[in-house]
């Protein structure tokens, strides 16, 4: 296994890192991780939020795609964070692609029921099976159908 010194020392050989002198720290850090994630989810639910609402009456979708794209985050996170994947949905439905009709309450209604189902699924997810990113069985499956 590689020590962290031999790590940034194969990226300064091979070119990426033209600088001399230590290697950034926010680059080796959790929050710069955390951060860099963050953003690609925001990204996915800002794709997947602006795709739903574009649906209509006719079209409809039996899944809500941003839920989704929020219960994928949450599952593949650790639950300290969830909160922050939670929060970061918040600006995306009250900026983005919101009819102008729409009283602030019902927003925020529709952005704690969303989250809640997506934390309570989440969080049920992760009680009753090993690995809920994965269904090792025909009952794991049925244990997320229902949850």
């Amino acid at each position: 296994m590689e020590t962290r010194n031999q790590a940034q020392e194969s990226v300064r050989a091979a070119g990426f890192w033209p600088l001399r002198g230590s290697f950034p720290a926010f680059l080796d850090s959790n929050l710069f991780v955390t951060f860099a994630t963050l953003l690609i989810f925001d990204f996915a639910f800002l794709c997947a939020y602006k795709y739903a609402m574009g649906l209509t009456l006719r079209t409809g979708a039996p899944f809500w795609f941003p839920d989704s794209v929020l219960l994928c985050a949450l599952l593949l996170s650790r639950p300290r964070t969830w909160w922050i994947y939670i929060f970061a949905t918040l600006p995306v439905r009250l900026l983005v692609a919101v009819p102008t009709d729409s009283p602030l309450w019902f927003l925020l209604v529709a952005f704690a029921n969303d989250s809640l189902k997506a934390y309570l699924s989440a969080l049920l997810l992760q009680f009753f099976l090993k690995n809920p990113t994965r269904f090792d069985s025909l009952r794991d499956f049925l244990i997320f159908c229902r949850a």
